[in-house]
């Protein structure tokens, strides 16, 4: 992903996900933090298989944008 004129890479887990700055570093941010959710919710709708369980590249770039940079 682009933002500015740096390149980040990021990758999904089960739980988490793993966000790498452009010089390397590492952060792991749990899906609840990075939307905001809670736990409960976000597990109902992804059993359920609606918006609320759903964790997008949109959130990361948010949570770059407001924290990480």
């Amino acid at each position: 992903m682009v933002i500015g004129e740096q390149t980040w890479q990021f990758r999904f887990g089960a739980q988490s996900v793993v966000i790498k700055s452009p010089e390397g570093k590492s952060t792991i941010v749990d899906y609840s933090k990075l939307t905001g959710k809670s736990w409960g919710i976000i597990e109902r709708g992804q059993y359920k298989k609606t918006e609320d369980g759903m964790v997008t590249p949109r959130f990361v770039r948010k949570y770059i944008e407001e924290n990480l940079i």
